[in-house]
């Protein structure tokens, strides 16, 4: 639930969003989605959120560098076959 609506959201994805808003860092971060994290890093952690049971469900995002949590968004996104940020409705 996400402002009281229920959003079938990734669960990545919305750990990611919510790891960033947490920390209240989206306009205190020049370049936050432009900047890369630990390439090393972002490999496992996109291994911890694309490995089944719980697909990085209990997982802590908070003891993470920011840039590798918004990496680990941005590698989500490039898996997809449409870009969100350059698709139109």
């Amino acid at each position: 639930m996400i402002a009281g609506q229920r959003h079938e959201l990734p669960g990545v994805v919305f750990s990611t969003v919510e790891e960033i808003y947490r920390r209240g860092q989206g306009k205190k971060v020049p370049g936050m989605m432009q900047q890369h994290g630990e390439p090393s890093r972002v490999a496992k952690l996109v291994q911890i959120y694309d490995t089944p049971p719980d697909y990085g469900e209990h997982h802590d995002l908070s003891i993470e560098s920011i840039h590798n949590v918004t990496s680990l968004c941005v590698a989500f996104f490039s898996l997809l076959s449409v870009s969100p940020s350059t698709s139109r409705a």
